[in-house]
């Protein structure tokens, strides 16, 4: 079950996104090597098996509650090791087309297509606290409760403060109950009406003279209570005035935050990253490939591919200026073609206990392989000249030629360069050590570090 578990969302992570991709998978030696156990002698699941196990095994009702707790238990590992300061919750719901006759898919007059419409819960730092699939025209708000609940829950005994944001589809005064009795301050966008452009009206006349090139910029805050509310509330208003349009761009924000109204605006403005967090979901790990008929398998897939999401984020956190799909690419794929230090990086072992470091011939032919450094996969075919060890001054000196020593011959040692990379290959035991000046190999390794102390342990 754990093997099988790896499998699904570590593929899914390297941007494997179909079950169909378990078949070459299966004979692949870092993907072996990830499954552990008998896959490391024989091959991992194949196509059929992972059909299987996620349409039947994980669709079970206990199996599909587990694994939608999966996530906050993963959060949970890692701010063990780094204690969060405040905890900010941000729900929005997204998109993801249908091409098929899946079940439970249905026409989005708003989004203009034929799609599922899930609904999402993340932190502040782009992890994906809860999910849920839903219908394709439902409003975005619906089933707030079942993704904001748990994880309400949570953190309620955690001596944390505690904040909420929303766009104007969750401007639900029954929303606002309920973060109120709970300890949440929140800041979420409402719907203008005439009554709010009532308590603005003096800010809503154009600013005399000359138009600035620059937008001009007011703030308000009042009191104010629409028929459906129990009680007063703060609204602030922001009111923009450009050059060359005839009309402000408003903007209404219900909170109850103390802060000033421009503080209240620029704490709702950073919400805009948990658009960025969906796209990555979209481009980096395809979860909109939800092509199964039954729609509790689509669950599954989503819930797969939201924890394949939150494991590449663990690992973005220690480089924040790259995208999922440039970790993707520099770093799980590296991994992929030079053998996958996985051990080193914290990511499961493939064992539960220590890490298997040898996979072995299989009945397919495969050779043995042993995941270790990138300079153990080059080709020795591309080492052709041979000259003394003391002619090697500097990899930039050396690089594209192939080195060789006459200690290949004694049992001494042996240096070969590719590419602007050195290898040193100690003959006597077989054990190779890579130096490298390449920047990319230099920032591969700086994450691996760091991502020992971040990561280690969190999905073992």
């Amino acid at each position: 079950m754990m093997a099988l578990m790896r499998q699904s969302i570590f593929s899914r992570l390297a941007g494997y996104e179909d079950t169909n991709d378990a078949e070459r998978l299966s004979i692949d030696p870092t993907m072996r090597y990830v499954v552990g156990g008998r896959a490391t002698q024989h091959t991992a699941a194949s196509t059929s098996q992972m059909g299987r196990f996620e349409t039947e095994v994980l669709t079970q009702r206990g199996n599909l509650k587990t694994l939608a707790k999966l996530s906050g238990k993963w959060i949970d590992r890692l701010r063990e090791r780094q204690p969060m300061r405040e905890l900010i919750l941000d729900m929005d719901s997204s998109v993801s087309e249908t091409h098929g006759e899946q079940e439970g898919t249905a026409y989005n007059g708003h989004f203009g297509c034929t799609c599922y419409h899930p609904l999402f819960c993340f932190n502040q730092f782009g992890d994906v606290e809860q999910s849920q699939l839903r219908d394709g025209n439902v409003h975005s708000a619906k089933d707030w409760r079942a993704v904001l609940e748990p994880e309400v829950a949570r953190y309620q005994s955690r001596n944390l403060p505690r904040y909420f944001c929303a766009d104007a589809a969750f401007a639900n005064p029954e929303l606002y109950e309920y973060l109120e009795a709970e300890g949440f301050e929140y800041a979420i966008r409402l719907p203008g009406n005439d009554a709010l452009l009532r308590d603005i009206e003096p800010m809503l006349t154009r600013p005399v003279g000359r138009p600035s090139n620059t937008p001009v910029v007011w703030y308000a805050g009042f009191l104010y209570q629409a028929k459906s509310w129990d009680r007063v509330r703060r609204v602030v208003a922001k009111v923009e005035w450009h050059n060359g349009e005839l009309f402000p761009r408003v903007g209404f924000i219900v909170t109850n935050l103390s802060r000033p109204a421009k503080r209240v605006v620029r704490f709702y403005n950073q919400r805009g990253t948990a658009e960025q967090w969906i796209k990555e979901g979209k481009n980096a790990v395809k979860w909109t490939r939800l092509s199964c008929h039954d729609f509790v398998d689509n669950q599954v897939r989503l819930q797969l591919f939201v924890l394949a999401y939150n494991l590449g984020n663990f690992l973005r956190q220690s480089v924040r200026h790259w995208t999922l799909t440039t970790l993707r690419e520099k770093l799980i794929k590296d991994w992929g073609q030079g053998g996958a230090p996985f051990k080193e990086s914290g990511l499961p072992d493939g064992g539960g206990g220590s890490a298997a470091r040898v996979v072995s011939k299989h009945s397919s032919g495969h050779q043995p392989v042993v995941p270790a450094r990138r300079g153990q996969w080059m080709n020795e075919k591309r080492m052709k000249t041979t000259v003394n060890a003391e002619e090697v001054s500097s990899p930039a000196q050396t690089a594209g030629r192939g080195v060789q020593t006459d200690g290949e011959r004694g049992g001494g040692s042996e240096k070969r360069c590719c590419g602007g990379e050195i290898w040193l290959d100690k003959s006597s035991d077989g054990r190779k050590i890579a130096e490298t000046t390449s920047k990319t190999q230099f920032d591969a390794m700086n994450i691996k570090s760091n991502g020992k102390s971040r990561m280690e342990g969190i999905c073992r």
